[in-house]
């Protein structure tokens, strides 16, 4: 015997309960059901924001956001806007704090809030979240007749999940996440039965990830962390940039403004450069002043230690190596520098250049670029223009932002847009009806 709901939500991320509980609002007397195939609900949500849960960022825009037809993303986030996140969380109960990136974090600093704001008010509505129960398949099933009198409505679906159960709905909301941190759950099951379904899919891709450069300075340097400008050159071009925090590691660097700039070079086939301007705030000829001034304070100075104090120790004595080595002896003291070694070594200091090789793998992502293409969704609904009755919302669709709370954002913003919408096509068919 099927177990029959108006409304199926697969995914008990953010998207998928904020779709619930937008439906469950409007759909007051509405059997609404979240499927998760995890033994909890939210786990990448609790991981976000290193656990403190970014989640949402007040300088938010819809031309922030990327992917193949990036403004596919005005409609959900001009419907339910940052403004309109912060006040239903507000309503929750939840308080919060903004820091001067914009970035929104629970007051408390524990992404667990969050998710426990929006369990009890799942319960409140008395939505249920039935946890290890994967969805392995949706299908539509048409209507049952009496002569020409349809039993139903309108075609149902037939969700079957990973242990065999099977249950049917009216609608259905795919928010079964992308392909970023396999380890907290996430798989390509949403896309598979979309594509299933003639959805098409756009190709995925690790973004917000560590990048790996081919240079003996990250692995001299791991565990140093440093402040830049990083730049993503492709054919000698800038294609994008971000400035913030860095980690060198054994591999390349990590940090949020390495991760920043890892779209370009997921997203990119050909091979990447990133320059680093290791003094944002320094112009060359400041650079070169500088490093004269304290060469005079200090004429006992050796040039390995020129840096010191700039940069940490070993940092300092890297960049010094890999700017004059060939011409110059670490040992040597700093007095006897000539002004053209100076210069290469503001000239590195300002653009030091290192070749990428290319990203980590899904297990270090935090999102994920590509997915399932918009151009099949409507913008004013995220409902399937393939497949009626079926709507998507959050990382399962080809749209990311940056680092900072705009994926979120995106994860509210549509999630609340499918449940509204789903819940809203009901309430039409029984007045209808």
């Amino acid at each position: 015997m099927h177990v029959t709901y108006d409304i199926i939500i697969a995914g008990a991320g953010a998207a998928g309960m904020m779709a619930a509980i937008s439906a469950g609002r409007l759909l007051e007397s509405g059997k609404i059901v979240i499927l998760e195939k995890e033994k909890r609900p939210g786990r990448k949500l609790l991981a976000t924001g290193n656990g403190r849960c970014n989640l949402t960022n007040i300088n938010a825009d819809p031309d922030d956001y990327f992917g193949d037809e990036p403004r596919f993303a005005r409609g959900p986030l001009h419907r339910f806007s940052t403004a309109a996140v912060l006040s239903f969380f507000s309503e929750l109960g939840l308080k919060t704090r903004v820091d001067d990136q914009g970035r929104v974090y629970p007051w408390c600093n524990q992404s667990a809030a969050v998710l426990d704001v929006l369990r009890l008010e799942l319960h409140r509505l008395g939505i249920e979240i039935i946890t290890e129960q994967g969805v392995t398949s949706v299908d539509q099933v048409g209507s049952l007749f009496i002569g020409d009198k349809p039993l139903n409505r309108e075609p149902e679906f037939e969700v079957k999940t990973a242990n065999g159960q099977i249950y049917r709905a009216r609608k259905v909301i795919m928010a079964t996440g992308g392909l970023a941190a396999p380890a907290l759950g996430a798989d390509s099951s949403g896309l598979e039965i979309a594509e299933k379904l003639g959805h098409d899919l756009r190709k995925t891709m690790p973004a917000l990830v560590p990048l790996e450069l081919d240079s003996h300075i990250s692995k001299k340097l791991s565990g140093i962390r440093f402040e830049a400008v990083a730049s993503i050159l492709q054919n000698e071009s800038e294609v994008m940039r971000a400035r913030g925090e860095f980690l060198w590691t054994d591999y390349g660097v990590s940090g949020i403004a390495a991760m920043e700039v890892s779209r370009a070079v997921s997203a990119y086939d050909g091979s990447s450069t990133i320059l680093l301007d290791l003094l944002p705030d320094m112009s060359n000829e400041e650079i070169v002043s500088w490093i004269k001034t304290r060469i005079a304070q200090h004429p006992d100075l050796i040039v390995d230690s020129l840096l010191t104090g700039l940069f940490h120790r070993r940092m300092g004595e890297e960049l010094i190596k890999h700017s004059i080595s060939n011409s110059v002896i670490p040992t040597l003291e700093a007095v006897r520098l000539k002004t053209e070694h100076i210069v290469k070594i503001a000239d590195c200091l300002k653009s030091l250049k290192i070749k990428v090789i290319g990203t980590r793998s899904w297990d270090q992502a935090q999102i994920t670029v590509g997915g399932l293409d918009v151009r099949n969704f409507r913008p004013d609904s995220m409902q399937s223009r393939i497949c009626e009755g079926l709507f998507a919302a959050g990382e399962v669709l080809d749209i990311d932002g940056p680092c900072g709370g705009f994926n979120l954002q995106w994860a509210w913003s549509s999630g609340w847009l499918a449940g509204f919408k789903a819940a809203g096509d009901l309430l039409k068919q029984e007045v209808s009806g």
